[in-house]
C-alpha cells in the first residue's frame, strides 16, 4: 500500500509543479506582452508551448519570445535563454 501512495504523492507534486508554471508562464505574458491567457490554456510538451488562443495574439507572443524566455530565467532561476 505503500508503494502507491508513494506513487500518487509523485503524481500530485508533478501536477502541482505543472500548474504552477503554467502560472507563471500565464504572468509573464501578462506582464511583458499585455494579454492575459489563463493557464488552463496553456499546454507544456518538452520544450514547446500550445497556446489556445487567437492567432494574433500567438503571433505577438512569438514576436517578443526574447523578451517572455528571459523573464521566465529570472523568475524561476532556470537558463531559457538558449531556447531562443
Amino acid at each position: 500500500m505503500n508503494n502507491i501512495q508513494g506513487l500518487l504523492d509523485i503524481f500530485e507534486n508533478l501536477i502541482k509543479t505543472e500548474e504552477g508554471f503554467k502560472s507563471i508562464i500565464s504572468e509573464v505574458i501578462e506582464r511583458e506582452v499585455g494579454v492575459k491567457i489563463d493557464p488552463q490554456k496553456i499546454k507544456a510538451s518538452e520544450f514547446v508551448l500550445y497556446l489556445d488562443t487567437h492567432p494574433v495574439i500567438r503571433n505577438e507572443i512569438f514576436l517578443q519570445k526574447e523578451k517572455i524566455l528571459s523573464s521566465l530565467s529570472k523568475k524561476t532561476g532556470k537558463d531559457f535563454d538558449n531556447l531562443i
